[in-house]
This record gives structure tokens, C-alpha cells and sequence, in this order.
């Protein structure tokens, strides 16, 4: 598969290719940008470590990006790339003059009242801002221009650019505010405009925890070339297929992954055929299968910028689904040999097993450790054992009330000095031949707090 960047060697250990990998993304994008600078600082491979440098000085340099160059190539020993000063002395002249220009521009524009003029001329700054690494001028740019925009055209293209820019600053509440903005928006001549906000929306979900929503945004995108012309700096279509893909393992329903794969045969999985493989063996129900899968890209996927932070909670998620599903067909299950089916130890097993009986998630179940087995009661056993449990709560009840109306009337007794009154007035009712004097005394005697 050339789409693929994820490639499993012979001997089962992964290979990286960056060129091919960081080639996705546009040259002089932000994102490309950093993910280089992660890679080389995240890697345990020098080589690669190296290499992701080495591509990232270089479009440093290209784009004149004084202020990331100063913060990571500082220090020459860790990165192993000798630190320029004269370039950055250079430079530093140079794009102070470009903005002192642009400037004038701006403040003639608005002299002359020009709206046009003026749009153009913060969208200017906003570009230059963000080429030099200054992401919070350029945001602040790109918002002034809106409101000197005219149509709805360029309103949907200042809501890319600021969707783009508070994804580089990580601001993923103005991504989900400015995508609900650009909705009603279009871009002459952009088909993918709509899958851009799509894509937006659910790496903005994935980047803060929310793996559901991710996976309803990224899995269910149109299948065509469009898939392969997305194009924008924010994803490339191998990020969107392994993005969902994974979101969607963790949390989505079998029926809703079935229908994915059948819907997507020629679509964004066959950019990343090991996901598309692991997806398979779970619909399959080979679940160790695609455990075993996902482990192994697991030096991979801790390349990632947006997955690296939520892989333990991606993968305990998915873990968590496969045993669910594993234990469905069965009402007893020895959790030795389920332990040594999912190739792990039986204590891990017992304590994942036993967190998901007491969420609620096997329901109608326990553990026999004495055993090592987990059983699964039926339904009808449940009710019956529910009702009885209700019956004897009731009855708790009626006796706690019964015995806390005595306790007041005894207590009524005491604090007006006659605690046998009660006594003496239901012996005179029965020595009385007054039928008015009984009527009144089993009243009190069916409520004797009246009496006080």
C-alpha cells in the first residue's frame, strides 16, 4: 500500500518513513511544522530524531520563522544543528521592515475608508504574522478582517483561516465557535470546503477527550476523490481514516463499524490498511487479532501530535470493548483461559472485569475468585431477585416508620408528666356504657398523638 506510511517489517518491527509521511501536509504549514519539531523530540531514534531537524531548520529558514528557530535550535548539543546567529540578526531586520510596511498599507486603507483595501491589508498581516511563527498576531489579524468582509465567500474563507490558526494555538473552543459561523458560508471554487469543517470539528473533539463525537464527525465523510484532495493544513486524509478509525474502535456500537466498513470498501480506510485490518478482525470478532494489531503500531502512534495524549485512554477503551463483546455469547467464562485468549495476566483480567460490572457495563454479573470464573446471571433470575429485594426494602421501611411514630408518642408521654394517661383513659373507655364516650375513645385509641 503506498498510501500507507505505517509499514510492519518481516520481523514485526515498525517502520517510519518521515519524508513520505510529512509530505502530506503543506510545505509551509504550521502543522507539518510541528509535527517535525514533535517527532524529533519524541522519537527514542536518533536517526530519526536527526532527520525531523534537519527538515524542520530547513523550513524555518525558508519561511523566515525567526521566533520558532530561536526557541528549538538554541541549544546546538540537543539538536545537533549549529545555531545561526547572523541569520537570525538578518532576518529579524529584514521582516521587521516587510511589517512596518505592511502596516502602512493598513493605516493608508483606512484613511481612504477602502473596506476592500482594509480586508485585504489585515489578511496580509495575518499571513506575514503567521509565516514568522507570530500565531496570536496573526489570529488577532485574520478576526479584524472579518468584519470588513462583504460576502458570504469571504466570510467562509476568514472563518478557514481562523479555524486553522486556533487549531496551531490549540484554542479548540473558537475552532467549534468559528465551524458553527462558517457552516452557512461557501467558497467559490472549494468542494471540500464542507469536509474541511467536518474534519475540523472532530479533531477539535478528539483533541479534548470527546472520542465520540470524533468518530461521528470523521467516519462518516462522503466517499470520492474528494477524500484525496482535502489539501488544507489542518489533516491529511491518512490522519482523518486513522483519527476515526480508532475513535470509532473505542466507541461506537458493532453494528455502526460494520456499516463503516462496507460503506467506506473504497474509501478513506484503504489509506491505512493496518486500521482497516484491525477494524475488520473486530467486526470478525477476532478480537485478540485486533489487539494484537493495534499493540503493534502502537511506536507509531505515539508519533502522533493529537493521538499521543489520549493512547492509553484509546486503548484501554478498545481493550474494555473486546472483553464486552468476548463475554456476550457466554453465561460462564474461566478467566484463565479468556487471559491467556487475550494474552494478558489474569490479575490485570479479574480487576478490568470486575471495574466493568461495578459501571454497569456487564451487567447481572460476579466474580468467583475462589474459581477464577465470572458468571452471568440470566435476566429473569435478576427481576426475581430484584423483586424480592424491593419487597424486603418496603418492609425495612414500614417497620422503621411504625417504630419512629411510637418512639414520638412515648416521648410526648414523658414530656407531659402522665405516661400512663394513655393507659388510664383506654380503661375507662371500656368500663363506660356512654356511646359518644367510645366513639370519642377509639379515636384515641386509633390515634393517640391527638390526645397531646
Amino acid at each position: 500500500d503506498v498510501a500507507t506510511v505505517i509499514m510492519l517489517s518481516d520481523n514485526n518491527s515498525n517502520a517510519f518513513d518521515l519524508e513520505t509521511y510529512i509530505a502530506r501536509y503543506p510545505e509551509a504549514s504550521e502543522t507539518r511544522l510541528q509535527r517535525l519539531l514533535f517527532i524529533a523530540k519524541k522519537t527514542p531514534d536518533p536517526d530519526l530524531s536527526k532527520l525531523a531537524y534537519h527538515i524542520a531548520e530547513r523550513q524555518l529558514r525558508e519561511s523566515s520563522n525567526v521566533r520558532c528557530y530561536k526557541d528549538n535550535f538554541g541549544d546546538s548539543q540537543k539538536t545537533g544543528i549549529s545555531y545561526d546567529a547572523s541569520w537570525v540578526e538578518e532576518t529579524e531586520i529584514l521582516t521587521q521592515t516587510s511589517m512596518e510596511t505592511l502596516e502602512g498599507r493598513l493605516s493608508a486603507a483606512q484613511a481612504h475608508l477602502q473596506k476592500e483595501a482594509i480586508r485585504t491589508a489585515y489578511l496580509a498581516i495575518g499571513d506575514f504574522a503567521r509565516q514568522r511563527g507570530d500565531l496570536s498576531q496573526a489570529l488577532r489579524a485574520v478576526m479584524r478582517s472579518r468584519d470588513y468582509c462583504t460576502t458570504r465567500s469571504q466570510t467562509g474563507h476568514v472563518c478557514q483561516l481562523v479555524i486553522e490558526l486556533a487549531m496551531d494555538t490549540k484554542n479548540y473552543q473558537q475552532v467549534h465557535d468559528y465551524v458553527a459561523k462558517a457552516e452557512h458560508s461557501t467558497i467559490p471554487g472549494d468542494a471540500v470546503f464542507p469536509l474541511k469543517l467536518k474534519i475540523a470539528s472532530g479533531i477539535a473533539h478528539l483533541a479534548e477527550g470527546r472520542f465520540k463525537e470524533a468518530a461521528l464527525q470523521l467516519t462518516t465523510l462522503p466517499i470520492g476523490d474528494e477524500i484525496s484532495s482535502i489539501g488544507c493544513s489542518l489533516a491529511s486524509a491518512e490522519d482523518v481514516a486513522l483519527y476515526g478509525t480508532l475513535c470509532g474502535l473505542a466507541t461506537l456500537e458493532r453494528d455502526q463499524l460494520q456499516r463503516l466498513l462496507e460503506t467506506q470498501t473504497n474509501g478513506f480506510l484503504d489509506l491505512i490498511s493496518p486500521l482497516r485490518d484491525a477494524l475488520q478482525l473486530y467486526c470478525r470478532a477476532d478480537y485478540p487479532g485486533c489487539l494484537c494489531v493495534l499493540n503493534q503500531l502502537l511506536p507509531i502512534l505515539q508519533l502522533d501530535i493529537i493521538l499521543s495524549s489520549f493512547l492509553d485512554q484509546l486503548n484501554e477503551a478498545i481493550f474494555h470493548k473486546c472483553c464486552i463483546e468476548y463475554l456476550k455469547p457466554f453465561r460462564k467464562v474461566n478467566l484463565i483461559k479468556m487471559a491467556s485468549v487475550f494474552s494478558c495476566e489474569v490479575d490485570k483480567l479479574t480487576s478490568t472485569l470486575a471495574s466493568l460490572i461495578g459501571t454497569g457495563r456487564i451487567p447481572h454479573s460476579r466474580i468467583d475468585c475462589m474459581t477464577q470464573t465470572m458468571e452471568r446471571e440470566s435476566d429473569l433470575t435478576f427481576l426475581r431477585h430484584q423483586c424480592k429485594t424491593k419487597k424486603k426494602i418496603l418492609s425495612m421501611q414500614n417497620n422503621i416508620l411504625h417504630d419512629t411514630s411510637a418512639m414520638v408518642i412515648r416521648v410526648a408521654c414523658i414530656e407531659n408528666d402522665n405516661p400512663d394517661r394513655r393507659k388510664q383513659a383506654y380503661m375507662d373507655y371500656l368500663d363506660s356504657d356512654d356511646d359518644e364516650q367510645k366513639d370519642a375513645m377509639e379515636i384515641v385509641a386509633a390515634n393517640p398523638e391527638d390526645v397531646y
